[in-house]
């Protein structure tokens, strides 16, 4: 036997034991206790964000929303008072944080990135302040351009995220955490000691003494460790849960928040490169091989979803049963059921709302609608595995570099109306769609993997074709719903905004008008366009054809030249 272990075996070596093994205890419960309580302002100091040696302040106009949470929240005049909004910082990083706890007489501090101070853009002195992986961005490229659009948050999003850390910070989370981290040492302590003096292991070879201690510290560590997490857990979801619960602008808040945080890690996975792979997943969640610290955020950006569809759907009008109910059919030209929807708009009778919807023929019925293959064929891109964020616009834009896009159709769920990451690009001709697989199909975009090739064609090209979508209600937003913008400047759009389509200028003649009605954005343009190909291709060989047999198509599971479609 060593001296050491000779030392360790005997009283006074016990004696010295049980003295570090106190010195530990204590060192192990004052690492989450003093930076949250007595140490607050050195902490402080620590996390802030500084430029030219002085702190970065945070603006009034931030300071006066913190207040508003605080009175949305209903927390209790001591707790408000211990969370005071004017000694708020600005945190490095973008992640919006807290530090000590309200439960303590010390308070609790709301650390906010500097990005809570961006408005409708990134202005270029700040790009410059903006480094990732130790170099400047390339804020023009689509991970750039997704990176700018991830850290401008609406004053919803921003409400939300402080509420949820105003709820960290009132609860006990570092009381609990200070008590386990004493109990973890302390237990190991004392099922060590017992083991010793019950097998009486100081007459054994110390090496199974060492054997011991290495399956005790294993086994209080692990335990330690779900323990800590499983409360963190915890903690975060009914933060969440609080805050979002709010009302319906901090549930939409939350939704954005997420969403949001996941098209931002996405971003800095593709810049950062193989360290970005190893620090998130290809969702945007943080990579975590074997403890499970925080909620994942896809996790909450769904729930934040069915959780907004909750506070719409308490705010729809009452549906009556079926039984009360009545249907009937009715043949009309598409134009003149437009024209009648527009007519009878929240039209009422007894109490009833009429609702118009339409549908076509099947082919069987209808043996007349046939279409030219020619006409669109190869035409249409189906598109997939790319990131749910990307709304109707940043599509466009993505694939416009291609080639003229004449519609994008993005699958959505048919419950929650949320993307699946599916979508179907029509060009205008079959060449701009072949140079867009060639250079998108299994490429890597926002770090996912993309795939492109040609949709198939069921044979309904041309019943969709004319049909261009009316939006009765052209004050609200049909991405998000929101009054005040359009769907081209629409906050969720992950790219940026884009230039709405050109309308045809009021008095012009009617020559002039036919001209630019073949711009349309719309199939039916791209449609009329091939027509003209066709037929001016035809006067020019001066072909002399007595019979055209059409080519019928059979219906297919899925067409690719609808507006919205749902699984």
């Amino acid at each position: 036997m060593s001296k050491i272990a000779a030392f360790f075996a005997s009283d006074k070596g016990q004696k010295t034991t049980g003295v570090l093994t106190i010195l530990a205890t204590a060192s192990a419960g004052l690492v989450p206790y003093l930076p949250n309580t007595l140490l607050l302002d050195k902490y402080k100091e620590l996390i802030q964000l500084f430029r030219d040696g002085f702190s970065v302040p945070v603006p009034a106009d931030l300071i006066a929303k913190i207040d508003q949470v605080k009175l949305d929240l209903k927390l209790d005049k001591d707790v408000a008072e211990r969370i005071p909004s004017e000694s708020s910082f600005t945190v490095f990083g973008f992640d919006i944080l807290h530090i000590g706890s309200s439960t303590f007489r010390t308070g609790a501090l709301i650390g906010v990135p500097v990005n809570y101070a961006y408005k409708s853009s990134i202005s270029p002195a700040d790009k410059k302040n903006i480094v990732v992986g130790q170099k400047t961005v390339h804020w023009s490229s689509a991970e750039g351009i997704a990176l700018e659009s991830s850290l401008l948050l609406s004053d919803s999003a921003q409400k939300y995220a402080i509420a949820r850390e105003m709820c960290k910070a009132d609860s006990h989370h570092v009381s609990i955490q200070t008590f386990l981290n004493l109990s973890a040492c302390f237990a190991y302590y004392y099922m060590s000691y017992s083991f010793n003096r019950k097998a009486n292991l100081f007459l054994r070879p110390v090496q199974i003494r060492v054997t011991l201690y290495a399956l005790l510290g294993g086994l209080a560590f692990t335990t330690w460790m779900f323990i800590n997490d499983f409360t963190k857990y915890r903690l975060e979801e009914n933060a969440d849960e609080r805050a979002a619960g709010i009302s319906e602008e901090y549930a939409k808040g939350a939704l954005e928040f997420y969403s949001k945080t996941l098209q931002r890690n996405l971003a800095l996975r593709s810049l950062l490169g193989d360290e970005g792979v190893k620090l998130y997943t290809s969702l945007g969640n943080d990579r975590e091989t074997f403890r499970t610290k925080h909620v994942p955020f896809v996790t909450l950006r769904d729930r934040a979803a069915r959780r907004f569809e909750s506070f719409k759907k308490s705010e729809e009008p009452q549906r009556f049963p079926v039984g009360q109910r009545g249907y009937f059919s009715y043949n009309l030209s598409i134009s003149r059921f437009r024209t009648t929807k527009v007519n009878l708009a929240d039209t009422t009778f007894d109490f009833h709302r009429i609702r118009l919807l339409h549908s076509y023929p099947s082919s069987k019925n209808n043996k007349g609608l046939y279409m030219e293959a020619s006409q669109t064929r190869d035409c249409t891109v189906y598109v997939s595995n790319f990131p749910f964020s990307l709304t109707n616009n940043d599509l466009h834009q993505i694939f416009g570099q291609y080639g003229t896009v004449i519609k994008v159709t993005i699958v959505k769920h048919r419950l929650t109306r949320k993307s699946k990451g599916v979508a179907f690009i029509v060009y205008k001709t079959r060449e701009e769609a072949s140079s867009c697989i060639q250079q998108t199909n299994q490429k890597e975009m926002f770090g996912r993997i993309l795939k492109s090739s040609i949709a198939k064609d069921n044979g309904r090209t041309e019943e969709f074709a004319t049909q261009k979508r009316t939006y009765e209600d052209k004050s609200r937003c049909f991405e998000c719903g929101e009054e005040g913008h359009l769907s081209y400047q629409c906050p969720s759009n992950a790219l940026g905004s884009r230039e709405p389509p050109k309308k045809t200028a009021k008095g012009q003649g009617k020559h002039q008008k036919e001209e630019t009605e073949e711009e349309d954005d719309s199939l039916g343009a791209a449609i009329r366009y091939e027509q003209k190909q066709r037929s001016m291709q035809e006067q020019s060989v001066s072909l002399s054809v007595t019979s055209v047999r059409r080519k019928k198509f059979k219906q297919s599971s899925y067409f690719s030249d609808e507006e919205e479609l749902s699984d």
